[in-house]
């Protein structure tokens, strides 16, 4: 038999798909180049709503404009996925991932260093369009990899560890088991509904505290913009995490309720000192102060309210509908807290945020007798842990 005929356009793709690289067929390799070139990327884009104003206050940028980059970013993130889906068919995907971190590189370069709205919006779009470039390119090695990984660490748990029914929340005594309660539980413990509305009205004051303080810092010219943001974030997540340990011993002791009202009262004492603080080193006692709101309710709300539907089998949606009143408020605060410094300035503003402040800690401690029946009945519903903490 006669071998077919070999064409120039054919021994060169046959002598390229022979050279492998270094990194060619290696996961590590490839999920190290797509985390190292999208994990920063993807944390400062979590980080830059705070500082959206410092970036458009040093650009001469509306916020009009920063939204316009914003949305551009967002389609080009679109279209870099059907771009991508094509690239993948058509051209060697090694190549094309080192070319996807090249422009990454290039596009954040330009964000960072932009001198205009337009260098800005353009380094913007290519972090968009080149984010979704490289998680389609990454999907087989890392879903394979990733997939492989995730089924070995759950294999190594031991099956008889891991108690279903009280990871859900349902009671078993003796040989009797409880089953599931219906979703109507969730509006019938007032203490869950109590918690919720006043997590919700913190939130609308909370929410657009630090946006304010830093669009007011800034345009008072005050602070160095970097370190400004370097500071608020440090300073805060550190704090958070002692206020965190702290919650635990307090709870512990004294139950879920005072910390939580701790934790409400810190936003009046931001609200009412913020005005004053208009300086560069303002930025320490306002971001300790969020610190340790942040730290009190990480630990204390997600536990009361996995007291307070102890039993029921519901507590993992008790915990998404907190989180989701929770944030409707948090998203918006940032439009009322906006409105009012655009009509009355930032010191009305600030004022008004923590009157927010100030209404829920007053909901908390009209709610006080309510939230800590919550403590009788979780110990007839679990009189064989009588010793845990008490719920108050």
């Amino acid at each position: 038999m006669s071998r077919p005929a070999t064409t120039p356009t054919s021994a060169a793709h046959d002598r390229d798909l022979r050279w492998r690289g270094p990194l060619a067929g290696r996961y590590p390799a490839a999920a190290a180049m797509v985390m190292s070139a999208l994990i920063p990327y993807l944390a400062l884009s979590a980080a830059i709503g705070p500082i959206t104003p410092i970036i458009a206050h040093g650009l001469h940028m509306s916020l009009q404009e920063m939204s316009l980059a914003s949305g551009m970013g967002n389609a080009a993130y679109a279209v870099g996925t059907v771009l991508a889906v094509q690239f993948a068919q058509l051209l060697h995907q090694r190549r094309m991932m080192v070319l996807y971190v090249g422009l990454l590189v290039v596009g954040s370069v330009l964000e960072a260093a932009a001198q205009d709205p337009a260098m800005f919006i353009t380094g913007h779009v290519l972090q968009g369009l080149c984010t979704s470039l490289l998680l389609i390119a990454a999907v087989p090695p890392l879903a394979l990899g990733f997939g492989i990984i995730s089924v070995a660490c759950v294999l190594a748990i031991p099956r008889e560890q891991i108690d279903d029914r009280s990871a859900r929340g349902l009671r078993t005594l003796g040989k009797s088991q409880d089953s599931a309660s219906g979703l109507s539980v969730l509006f019938k413990r007032r203490a869950l509904l109590a918690l919720a509305a006043t997590l919700a009205i913190f939130s609308l004051g909370n929410g657009a505290m630090l946006s304010m303080y830093s669009l007011a810092v800034v345009q008072a010219k005050q602070a160095n913009p970097a370190a400004f943001v370097a500071a608020s974030v440090v300073i805060s997540q550190g704090t958070m995490v002692f206020a965190s340990l702290l919650a635990m011993r307090i709870i512990g002791r004294h139950g879920y309720w005072p910390v939580i009202l701790v934790s409400m009262l810190v936003l009046p004492v931001r609200a009412a000192i913020a005005p004053f603080l208009i300086k560069s080193w303002g930025v320490v006692p306002m971001q300790i102060l969020d610190g340790i709101t942040s730290g009190l309710q990480t630990v204390a709300v997600p536990g009361l309210v996995a007291r307070i539907l102890n039993g029921t089998g519901r507590i993992n949606v008790g915990q998404g509908v907190v989180l989701t009143v929770q944030g409707i408020g948090g998203a918006l605060s940032p439009a009322v807290g906006g409105w009012i410094a655009e009509w009355r300035g930032f010191g009305v503003s600030f004022l008004a945020l923590g009157g927010c402040g100030i209404i829920s800690t007053v909901l908390w401690i009209t709610f006080a007798s309510t939230v800590r029946r919550t403590r009788a009945w979780a110990k007839q519903s679990r009189p064989l842990r009588s010793q845990e903490a008490r719920c108050e």
